[in-house]
């Protein structure tokens, strides 16, 4: 049962209903004032939300994919990852289309070498196939691509 399967959030979800209806049921009889009772209802409250935060968190990585198994979760993941190539290839298809290339209003230069680019582009959703718009601020050294230190530069959308 991997991290992101169906399984894995159901039984998180049966298991803190669970433990709710047995908190419910077992409080009248830990309700004495011995040391015993007390720390079974703590016990029991500490689980319930442990078991409840477990589900939503699984909840949420199945929604928007924070760590893909188990081992990236706890920090063995030791396989590189995927590197997806979103460069404008004029309708290729992919997520990420360039529309427009334009120099940075108001910056006086010469080019994109000394002052950037902006760069429009349509962000397609996969499931969805709707596409949005956004614009993207290149810094000058992401226009010279000859240079060790152009392409060490991390660039994100």
């Amino acid at each position: 049962m991997g991290l992101t399967s169906n399984k894995v959030l159901a039984l998180a979800i049966v298991l803190a209903v669970a433990l709710f209806v047995a908190t419910v049921w077992l409080w009248p009889r830990l309700a004495r004032q011995s040391w015993r009772s007390v720390s079974g209802r703590v016990g029991l409250l500490l689980a319930t939300q442990l078991a409840l935060f477990a589900s939503l968190g699984i909840g949420a990585n199945q929604a928007f994919g924070f760590y893909a198994g188990w081992a990236d979760l706890f920090g063995r993941e030791t396989e590189q990852g995927i590197v997806v190539d979103h460069s404008s290839g004029g309708g290729s298809g992919g997520p990420l289309q360039v529309l427009s290339t334009s120099p940075v209003p108001g910056v006086t230069g010469s080019g994109p070498r000394t002052a950037g680019q902006i760069q429009q582009v349509d962000i397609v959703g996969r499931g969805s196939r709707i596409a949005s718009p956004a614009y993207v601020y290149l810094p000058p050294s992401t226009s010279s691509r000859g240079t060790a230190r152009a392409r060490s530069r991390p660039r994100s959308c």
